[in-house]
């Protein structure tokens, strides 16, 4: 049985210079049948295999990435292979070769992708139609029922889940439209009838 420790200190068989690391933040094994796992050792950020984080042990084969803060591992270096993922195959690797630790500014591009740091700008035109209606059914009902509409409907338009805002700021515009109408129509027609 082998096993390498990672993390932030020097007395890691993998020291990695990364503020989101632990000291000892992670153990990958090999078992005498060959198989691998990865272990975290409590630590604060978590590890990452492939992308999601892991709790525990997790078993791993050759390929899969192993992540700790913003740093990916090369941990099948250490035993006795590499990886290279254009031939998405294992590949010997010299005794005296050093293991590569990538230290990665930013996630990775596919984690990226599945949590957006920024939602879709429809949201604030949902928020501004919900607030104009509310404003506008207690002044300037008009103009702003108008504005309500307009932020509703784009809203509705550029958003494809959790429209809601956007409905409820649309249908204000229309109630604060139909209240200024029925109220000039009403004062109007007893301004008109009192000449």
């Amino acid at each position: 049985m082998k096993s390498i420790t990672v993390g932030r200190s020097s007395s890691n068989t993998i020291s990695v210079n990364d503020d989101k690391a632990s000291r000892l933040h992670c153990t990958i094994i090999q078992d005498s049948s060959g198989k691998f796992t990865v272990r975290d050792e409590n630590s604060t950020n978590g590890t990452y295999v492939n992308e999601r984080r892991i709790s525990g042990e997790q078993y791993i084969t050759v390929g899969d990435t192993v992540r700790v803060g913003h740093t990916r591992v090369a941990w099948q270096s250490y035993f006795g292979g590499g990886y290279s993922p254009t031939s998405r195959r294992t590949e010997r690797v010299p005794e005296q070769h050093q293991p590569v630790v990538v230290n990665v500014n930013q996630p990775p591009k596919s984690y990226r992708q599945e949590q957006p740091l920024v939602e879709n700008t429809g949201s604030g035109f949902g928020i501004t139609a919900l607030c104009t209606g509310i404003v506008g059914l207690f002044a300037f009902g008009l103009i702003l029922g108008v504005l309500a509409i307009i932020f509703g409907a784009l809203s509705i338009k550029r958003i494809e889940k959790r429209k809601g805002l956007g409905i409820a700021g649309l249908i204000l515009g229309i109630i604060d439209v139909a209240v200024y109408l029925i109220i000039l129509a009403t004062f109007g027609s007893l301004f008109f009838w009192s000449l």
